[in-house]
C-alpha cells in the first residue's frame, strides 16, 4: 500500500512541475536592436570621445585636397580615432579608426522603440508631454491607467528619446526630441549651439529625413535608411559576416 502512495506522489509531483514549465510568458520583452553601420559607430565614437587633452585621444589628421567653390570651399581630411577597438568591430570604407570629415551624416542610436514607430514610438505617442515639476500633480496622475502604466512597464511604449549623431561642415555633435505642451516637439543639440533641426516625416514613397540648417545660413538636407545585417557563417564560428 505505502508503494501505491509513493508512485501516485511522485506522478502528481511530475504532473505539476510539467504544468509549471509549458507556456511560461517572459515578463519583459524588448526590441532587437540591429548594431549600427561601421560609419555610424565611427561617428559615435568621435563624438562620445572626441578629440581632446581631457580624454586623452590625440588628434591624427591627414589632409586630402580641398573643393573650392565660388562662395566656400570644403576641405576634404581624413582622420584616424585612437581611442581604441571593440573585440569584432566592423571596419568602415575608409579602414578601422579612420572616418573622412566630409562624410555629412545623421546617425540614431535607438534608445528603447524606434522614436518614429506608429502609436507607440517617442514622436507619436502622448504620453511624456508633461510640463516640468508636473509629475505630481493630481489631474495628471489621473490621465493614466492602469493599463498604460503597464504597458509602459513592458516596454510596449516608448518612453524616452533616441540619441541622435550629427557630422555637418567643421562640426560635430548630438541631439534629442523635447516634447512640450507649449511648442509640441522639438529638436534640441545638447550642448546648445544655434543649429535648427527639423524633421521630415515620410509622405507617399519618401522617407524619414531631416532638414538643418547653420549658423551660417547653410542648409542641410538628409534622408534615407541605412540597413545593417549581421549574421554568423555556421561553417566557420567565430567569423562574422557583415553586409551593409
Amino acid at each position: 500500500m505505502k508503494s501505491h502512495y509513493l508512485f501516485c506522489i511522485i506522478l502528481l509531483g511530475s504532473f505539476v512541475s510539467a504544468l509549471l514549465a509549458q507556456g511560461v510568458p517572459s515578463q519583459f520583452s524588448y526590441p532587437v536592436k540591429p548594431p549600427p553601420a561601421p560609419e555610424a559607430a565611427s561617428l559615435a565614437k568621435c563624438i562620445n570621445f572626441p578629440v581632446d587633452y581631457n580624454t586623452g585621444v590625440p588628434r591624427i589628421e591627414i589632409p586630402l585636397f580641398e573643393l573650392k567653390g565660388r562662395e566656400s570651399s570644403l576641405p576634404l581630411v581624413i582622420s584616424y580615432h585612437a581611442g581604441g577597438f571593440k573585440a569584432k568591430e566592423e571596419s568602415a570604407y575608409t579602414g578601422l579608426g579612420w572616418s573622412l570629415s566630409s562624410d555629412f551624416q545623421i546617425v540614431r542610436e535607438i534608445r528603447g522603440h524606434d522614436d518614429f514607430r506608429q502609436l507607440s514610438g517617442y514622436y507619436y505617442n502622448e504620453y511624456e508631454r508633461v510640463p516640468f515639476g508636473k509629475l505630481t500633480n493630481f489631474d495628471f496622475a489621473n490621465t493614466y491607467t492602469p493599463y498604460n502604466r503597464l504597458r509602459m512597464l513592458n516596454n510596449e511604449i516608448d518612453t524616452q528619446s533616441d540619441k541622435y549623431y550629427y557630422r555637418l561642415k567643421g562640426k560635430s555633435g548630438c541631439f534629442y526630441l523635447r516634447k512640450s505642451q507649449n511648442e509640441g516637439i522639438t529638436l534640441v543639440p545638447v550642448p546648445y549651439t544655434g543649429i535648427r533641426f527639423e524633421v521630415i516625416l515620410p509622405t507617399g514613397t519618401s522617407t524619414l529625413g531631416f532638414r538643418v540648417t547653420d549658423t551660417d545660413g547653410t542648409v542641410y538636407l538628409f534622408g534615407g535608411t541605412t540597413t545593417t545585417i549581421e549574421k554568423n557563417d555556421p561553417g566557420t564560428p567565430g567569423i562574422d559576416l557583415g553586409t551593409y
